[in-house]
């Protein structure tokens, strides 16, 4: 502690921020040891920093997840909502992490990360299908360590993130896969969408099978340097948009829903690494991954786990204490353990806005006196019934709700920079990125559409190279189509003769309404209708989406309006 002291004795002289996290010119190991009692200067959570300077004054919004791996380095956290993951292979927990502290969700310190190594992997074990998406909205975002990047000169090259399909089976039979780097995955699909050409191999990829085609939308964004990133990819079924970000950049890219179609097969998750047809583990992800969350729907961009300044911390109830210690000792509730107080859940910061207009106003009201005497969305005060004490709650939240940032704003021109904004303040903040430097290659990825060349970029001249691949020879599917036309067949190339095969598929006809097997119908499903047939007919009047292609969270929004609760 003698460079705390010293700091503390040169009272004219501004300390470091590293030692002096408030600038109140006290060294922060002096002010903790020197506390009174004020929540302050109390560092409940031993990362070294008063509290005061872990906080921000709000908590929201933030989005449950479906699943959330942090990969701490005592072996905790490996998942959340019960769906615990199994290491497999040489992956180990490493302490190595991206960031300090995971922005805006907790503020403890991140301790550690997960090594996929030469044969590691994650196997999460789905038997109530909860990674099930199908036609659903979806996100799906982690920190990731690259070592090594993607190119297109063989399958090896690619590098997956999250796979989700059968073990034994093609493409075509995929519910959905992330790729950080997609390799030369882009040209071997049946449909493709986004970055059209020019592939370099570091594009991110989202990849989907129909249970005729495999289809993909490949990102414009690349990653261009190795080291810890942070990656993201949010589909949404309404709009027909993929959003993509990468490091503070975002894209929207269009895929045409009409020409294709998603299903929710049965399978487990993996974490890390990819199996081919025959179930063997042939691609995986070259370095770590940390803080991976999956949640249903479209998570905004602003409660992404990356845009907070590192070091802050949710406190949802603004007692000055972090609230992963109010977790530890009991004073807010977090039942399903994902890190984040049940109370500040979506919607938390503005619970009057029943229409999520963004403003607390007469639609609002509308709606409350439609509810009145009965349980839904406008039981503001959580006693069963909607009446006098939910109208006063909602007009003291009248007018507009809280607003968030927008981080376009903050935009520097830099690209090796990270911007972002902060969502209490609306300061901009820009985080060099490490080992970022500008690629004379970025554009310009010397792709010359032969498999059988290696094509390379110069990263000093930006000049081409395109050599041919000894003995190689060319895919005997490349170009080949097969469809059938039947959508209960899996239509597919055998990828040794070239030839199409049609394997039937087991249960591909959607549940009608009212079907037991559609689902609950205050219940999002990656599958259309419900099993309450005059609720789903209702709500598919007023919504034919609900029916038609998936029953997602406007659909259970919906039936909670209309329908009976359950």
């Amino acid at each position: 502690m003698d460079l705390g002291a010293s700091e503390w004795n040169l009272r004219g002289v501004t300390c470091a921020q590293d030692l002096d996290c408030d600038g109140n010119g006290v060294a922060d190991a002096l002010d903790i040891a020197a506390c009174d009692g004020d929540p302050g200067c109390l560092d409940c959570n031993g990362n070294g920093r008063p509290d005061r300077c872990d906080l921000i004054d709000r908590s929201g919004p933030f989005f449950p997840a479906v699943g959330y791996w942090r990969f701490e380095e005592d072996g905790t956290n490996l998942g959340f909502s019960d769906l615990q993951g199994d290491l497999q292979g040489d992956a180990g927990v490493v302490v190595d992490v991206g960031v300090d502290a995971v922005p805006g969700i907790l503020g403890a310190v991140n301790r550690g990360s997960l090594e996929i190594g030469d044969t590691g992997f994650v196997r999460v074990r789905d038997p109530d299908q909860r990674f099930a998406m199908g036609r659903g909205s979806f996100t799906i975002e982690a920190w990731v360590r690259l070592d090594e990047l993607g190119a297109m000169d063989n399958s090896g090259r690619r590098q997956y993130l999250v796979q989700r399909k059968p073990g034994d089976s093609g493409g075509s039979r995929m519910d959905y896969a992330f790729l950080v780097q997609g390799g030369n995955l882009p040209t071997g699909m049946d449909r493709r969408y986004g970055k059209p050409s020019g592939l370099s191999g570091r594009e991110m990829v989202l990849q989907f099978g129909d249970g005729a085609d495999t289809w993909c939308v490949t990102s414009y964004l690349e990653i261009e340097s190795t080291g810890w990133h942070h990656l993201s990819a949010a589909i949404d079924a309404r709009s027909e948009t993929v959003r993509f970000g990468l490091d503070g950049r975002f894209e929207t890219v269009e895929y045409e829903g009409s020409d294709v179609d998603r299903y929710a097969w049965e399978g487990n998750l993996i974490l890390g690494a990819h199996t081919n047809s025959s179930g063997q583990f042939n691609q995986r992800l070259r370095g770590a991954i940390d803080e991976v969350r999956i949640s249903r729907g479209v998570v905004p961009v602003d409660a992404l786990l990356d845009v907070w300044p590192v070091g802050t911390s949710a406190d949802c109830n603004g007692n000055g204490v972090p609230d992963d210690c109010d977790i530890r000792d009991g004073s807010l509730v977090d039942a399903d353990g994902d890190g984040i107080p049940d109370d500040c859940v979506a919607g938390a910061s503005c619970p009057a806005d029943l229409d999520a207009d963004g403003v607390v106003g007469g639609g609002d009201l509308g709606q409350l006196f439609l509810e009145w005497g009965g349980d839904g969305p406008a039981d503001l005060d959580g006693d069963g019934v909607v009446g006098g004490g939910d109208l006063g709650l909602l007009f003291l939240g009248w007018g507009d709700c809280p607003g968030g940032c927008a981080s376009d704003d903050c935009d520097d021109g830099d690209e090796c920079t990270l911007e972002g904004c902060h969502p209490v303040t609306g300061a901009c903040t820009h985080f060099r990125i490490s080992s970022c430097v500008t690629d004379p290659c970025f554009g310009d990825p010397c792709d010359d559409g032969d498999d059988c060349t290696v094509d390379e970029c110069d990263p000093i001249t930006g000049g081409c190279t395109n050599l041919p691949i000894p003995d190689c020879q060319p895919d005997p599917c490349e170009g080949v189509r097969c469809d059938d036309g039947n959508p209960c067949t899996e239509d597919f190339c055998d990828p040794l003769a070239g030839d199409c095969r049609f394997e039937p598929i087991e249960g591909c006809e959607d549940a009608p309404c009212g079907d037991p097997a559609a689902g609950d119908c205050f219940e999002p499903s990656p599958a259309p209708s419900c099993d309450d047939l005059d609720c789903c007919e209702a709500v598919c009047d007023v919504d034919p989406f609900c029916c038609d292609v998936v029953w997602d969270l406007d659909c259970v929004e919906l039936a909670e309006n209309l329908c009976p609760g359950p």
